[in-house]
């Protein structure tokens, strides 16, 4: 069972760089070896998970992107408090924190509604914030991608997350990054609630990208 006393996000320092300690050197490291657009941002908050960390339905991403303004929406009290109840799972009315209407203003809330237009269309903002589990691959910002070799420590979580979201017969979307998620979570390949976007390079659910999306509408409205 997932114990939330093993989340390492929990102890995030309160102040830049904003990298778990476990976590550090590899990210300074990389970030000596690469070009701008693969650097990750320290500047900004992780965004390891977003939602209820038993929901129904889990979308498994790549790693959180990168905007020039990502940096004056993290320095607000407004994503600042929603990020925190996030990491803590508190009990709110958006656990998808990245769709909350206090942040409509910020990227995230852009990418991700627009991603999720197919379901919102259907049950609005809340319902869609209450339902959906989204799981970084990478919990760090970057421009651009780039994989090095092995997990850094903070990714065994997301493992767990998977792991426990299985155990819970969840529905389980793959967004990106088939081969490493399943690399990481090798029952994944063998699990009967999971789903595939068809084009990951424009991850959006539709009825032509997400073949079995009548089923997670299904669960919503149960």
């Amino acid at each position: 069972m997932l114990k939330f006393s093993d989340n390492p996000w929990q102890n995030l320092p309160s102040q830049q760089p904003f990298i778990l300690p476990q976590d550090l050197s590899y990210i300074e490291n990389h970030n000596q070896s690469v070009t701008e657009n693969y650097s990750y941002h320290p500047e900004l908050y992780p965004e390891p998970y977003a939602g209820k960390l038993d929901a129904k339905i889990v979308i498994l991403a790549l790693n959180p992107g990168f905007s020039t303004d990502d940096e004056k929406v993290h320095k607000t009290e407004v994503y600042q408090k929603l990020w925190r109840q996030n990491i803590k799972q508190s009990i709110v009315d958006y656990p998808l924190f990245l769709i909350h209407p206090d942040l409509s203003y910020a990227p995230c809330f852009r990418w991700w509604t627009a991603k999720l237009r197919y379901f919102i269309d259907i049950f609005e903002l809340q319902p869609v914030a209450q339902s959906i589990l989204e799981v970084q691959l990478f919990p760090y910002h970057s421009k651009e991608f780039k994989r090095k070799r092995g997990m850094i420590p903070s990714q065994q979580f997301a493992v767990d997350i998977v792991n426990q979201a299985m155990r819970n017969e969840s529905i389980i979307i793959l967004m990106r990054s088939k081969k490493i998620w399943e690399e990481y979570v090798p029952d994944l390949s063998k699990y009967n609630n999971l789903l595939q976007i068809r084009n990951p390079r424009n991850p959006t659910f539709s009825e032509k990208n997400l073949p079995g999306i009548n089923a997670i509408v299904e669960s919503m409205e149960t």
